[in-house]
């Protein structure tokens, strides 16, 4: 997943006026602490220290000027409009909308590819031991290790029939459970 502190921009110029997908500025308040944490992967405390002794967060004034977005008085309930400017640590400033759209689509994609690659355990087991029958040429547990004397075995073979035999067990397992 892209992380939006990496790129961006220090001139102000250069960064295009968007509009966030349904969000009108007049009825919008802004995002919370706890929303701007998710957004940015980091803790509520983290937020609030920004806010609080560092001035991460910048907002143009009525005179077009950009200004640190501060607390009137201790512990006041704030909200990071969309349209206010994040100082990085890198030293690079986003708009807050533009760090939020990113982990939207992220967390989008992120979430669409899980569902995507995402196996059942019974998939995944079959997949192991279809991996052990492939890897000793066709040939099932039984014929492989069936007679061998655990000593016998090199550490690899060891290994392989250990996983081979607790995928086997814990499919028989399972499929009594489902009877």
């Amino acid at each position: 997943m892209a992380h939006p502190f990496f790129g961006g921009t220090r001139d102000l110029s250069l960064c295009p006026r968007l509009s966030v997908k349904g969000v009108k500025s007049k009825e919008f308040k802004g995002y919370t602490t706890g929303e701007l944490a998710t957004y940015f992967g980091v803790s509520t405390n983290t937020i609030n220290n920004w806010i609080n002794k560092e001035g991460r967060f910048l907002k143009y004034n009525a005179n077009g000027q950009m200004e640190v977005v501060k607390r009137e008085v201790p512990n006041e309930k704030l909200r990071i409009h969309p349209e206010y400017w994040f100082d990085s640590p890198s030293g690079m400033r986003y708009q807050v909308k533009e760090l939020v759209e990113t982990y939207e689509l992220d967390k989008a994609e992120w979430d669409a590819s899980k569902e995507q690659n995402m196996k059942s355990e019974e998939e995944q087991i079959v997949a192991f031991l279809e991996h052990f029958k492939k890897k000793y040429k066709g040939q099932d547990f039984n014929a492989v290790f069936g007679k061998k004397n655990w000593n016998q075995l090199n550490s690899e073979e060891e290994t392989d029939a250990a996983m081979w035999s607790f995928f086997l067990q814990r499919l028989k397992d399972d499929k009594n459970s489902w009877d």
